[in-house]
């Protein structure tokens, strides 16, 4: 269990909690945490030597835990093979940038645009042909930005197909 702010303090991701070696479910009282934004990486062992790991947002208000839209795309084999964000939050009082990364698993035509609520935000790169198994980087500046939740929509248009993927941040 990570804690990535308190308040509008931007902390990195902290961690707060581990759990290993669970083989049931349980119940985390949140002991040695604070109210704010939080991230779960679950890490299953599956059959055949595979480990699945997942991200969910978490945030915490007083003292109780509820979920939060997807900032982290897990892996998988189709034209988007990686998307994720940093961390579940951005800005805050030291205006902390939001960096995404993707990966594709084709070749192909990508837009990536920055959207607050169904309205664009901003176009955060031209429409241009990306190589596949190569890791691309954006650094989101948060200074001009209103508070909420922001939304990175990743568009790739690779063998005819088109695949959008939407990933959430909130702007503290």
């Amino acid at each position: 269990m990570f804690q990535s702010s308190i308040g509008t303090r931007i902390l990195g991701n902290r961690r707060v909690a581990r759990f290993s070696k669970r083989t049931r479910s349980f119940t985390w009282s949140g002991r040695g945490a604070r109210d704010g934004q939080f991230f779960a990486r679950l890490r299953i062992a599956a059959p055949g030597g595979i480990t699945d790991v997942r991200r969910v947002a978490l945030s915490r208000r007083n003292g109780h835990f509820r979920t939060r839209p997807a900032f982290y795309r897990r892996a998988s084999c189709g034209a988007v093979s990686s998307f994720k964000l940093e961390r579940p939050v951005f800005g805050g009082r030291t205006n902390r940038a939001l960096d995404a990364s993707y990966r594709l698993g084709a070749k192909g035509e990508v837009t990536l645009e920055l959207l607050r609520g169904s309205r664009v935000v901003r176009r955060l790169a031209p429409t241009r042909t990306q190589l596949a198994d190569r890791t691309y980087r954006v650094r989101i500046a948060s200074e001009k930005l209103r508070r909420g939740d922001h939304r990175v929509r990743l568009t790739v248009v690779a063998n005819g197909r088109r695949t959008v993927a939407l990933l959430t941040a909130k702007r503290l």
